[in-house]
């Protein structure tokens, strides 16, 4: 009698089985799987054949090339997988991480703009030296502090210095500021003075849609105020609107030599004393003697090096 896969509980399977479940997976051959667990083809064929009564479903069937994994097979593959790595892992005593095998996920918190700035870099080595490792960048939430010490997410990666128990930061760049208009803005032409910059529309950057920042804290402090006639919650999206409208951008220099690139923009030395703003990396303590997460700050901070 088969048992079906919603009366399976973790403690009638044969985790053994798993593993020959695994190899057939990666060698699609009854006798290739065989050898490379050093078991004999018919024990691994009746391994087999109770790996499709447990799981109530062929498993693999024989095709001209060998064997093929059913859809049922599949679906359990992945999930298998990770569990399976996660336990080898833990057995060895925590192994030393190996990027070129590992198949692990790393999730980063952060705003569109250090994605813009880091990640090309860090995917020309990435897929090199890692290529079955995931990289999951994530939109940065409130109480992202949270998160990092859940374990739901690895790093954030922000402008933001992020304070409590237990959290860890490290400096990756120092970012200057700059604005932008487009190239043939009919009030802009070279250089743009405290009076026009107050004069014209801006385009604010918000993630969270939340106020303030930084231009507005330095000109609230000298008891300006400038018209902001837009919000949006990434950079790309600013830069590309203030290429085709009136509007100025004020961003990371980086970000506005970035999109130069590729849009009609002209950029201008802001007209304010904006102080540098300097990016971090934060995780939480627990991961702090972590292979693999010793591994990951290592990769972000080569990233944000002149020259990588």
């Amino acid at each position: 009698m088969h048992v079906h896969m919603h009366d399976m509980h973790l403690r009638d399977l044969d985790l053994n089985l798993l593993v020959v479940f695994d190899s057939l997976l990666e060698e699609r051959s009854v006798s290739a799987a065989a050898k490379r667990l050093g078991l004999s083809q018919s024990a691994t064929s009746h391994a087999l054949q109770r790996l499709r009564a447990q799981f109530d479903d062929p498993l693999f069937v024989r095709v001209k090339s060998g064997m093929v994994p059913t859809p049922r097979a599949e679906q359990i593959a992945a999930p298998l997988r990770r569990g399976m790595n996660e336990l080898n892992e833990a057995v060895r005593g925590g192994a030393a991480f190996d990027p070129r095998t590992s198949r692990r996920t790393f999730r980063i918190a952060t705003v569109d703009y250090p994605q813009l700035s880091i990640i090309p870099k860090l995917m020309r080595q990435w897929t090199k030296i890692a290529p079955r490792v995931t990289l999951e960048f994530v939109p940065l939430a409130p109480n992202a502090e949270l998160a990092l010490e859940s374990g739901a997410i690895d790093l954030i990666v922000d402008a933001c210095c992020y304070d409590g128990p237990g959290l860890m930061r490290q400096k990756l760049f120092d970012e200057t500021y700059a604005s932008a208009t487009r190239r043939d803005h009919p009030k802009v032409k070279r250089k743009m003075d405290l009076d026009l910059f107050l004069a014209l529309p801006h385009v604010v950057v918000a993630p969270g849609g939340e106020r303030g920042g930084l231009v507005h804290s330095v000109l609230d402090a000298m008891g300006l105020e400038r018209h902001v006639q837009l919000t949006v919650p990434n950079f790309v999206g600013a830069t590309w609107i203030a290429a085709h409208t009136d509007m100025v951008i004020t961003a990371p220099r980086a970000i506005l030599t970035a999109a130069q690139k590729r849009l009609p923009l002209r950029i201008h030395t802001t007209p304010l004393e904006l102080p540098e703003v300097s990016v971090h990396q934060t995780w939480h303590s627990r991961y702090q003697g972590d292979d693999a997460h010793i591994w990951l700050r290592r990769m972000i901070g080569k990233s944000c090096k002149p020259g990588h």
